[in-house]
């Protein structure tokens, strides 16, 4: 998926591809960067032939940057890494390009809310708050721009 690049958003025409800001949760259980790194895994989306996580937490980050940017295949650029399931004549599968709707997602988050023990619903746009909230607090306003886009 494009997104307007900080020129197109100064009336310029250039576009440019999404990028992500991931941190490590310290409760695994609550780690995005986790689960989407163990999806994308099993998914063999990573170029380099990074297969496990210990060949990703292998990687040396240079001593005056705080990450490392990890490429993926060409073929992964534009599949979903959450995707949706489908049934098929050998049964269910998870389907190789449909991904999950958003309804469904949110169904799925508001039942885990209910079954940990939340008083009030549970709902995807508190995530999207706090991590938005947390982006705000480490980073300069144009990056926070470009991440809402």
């Amino acid at each position: 998926m494009l997104r307007p690049s900080p020129s197109s958003l100064l009336n310029s025409s250039s576009w440019y591809r999404k990028k992500f800001i991931f941190r490590e949760e310290g409760c695994l259980a609550f780690c995005l960067v986790s689960l989407f790194m163990s999806l994308a895994l099993a998914d063999g989306a990573f170029e380099n032939n990074l297969k496990t996580p210990e060949n990703i937490y292998d990687l040396e980050i240079p001593p005056e940057r705080e990450s490392v940017r990890i490429p993926w295949k060409e073929d992964w650029l534009d599949k979903p890494i959450f995707r949706d399931i489908e049934k098929t004549a050998d049964g269910t599968r998870i389907s190789p390009q449909k991904a999950l709707p958003y309804s469904k997602y949110r169904d799925f988050f508001v039942r885990l809310g209910r079954v940990t023990g939340f008083e009030d619903v549970l709902e995807p746009y508190q995530l999207r708050r706090g991590s938005g909230l947390k982006i705000n607090s480490k980073t300069s306003p144009l990056p926070q721009i470009l991440t809402l886009c």
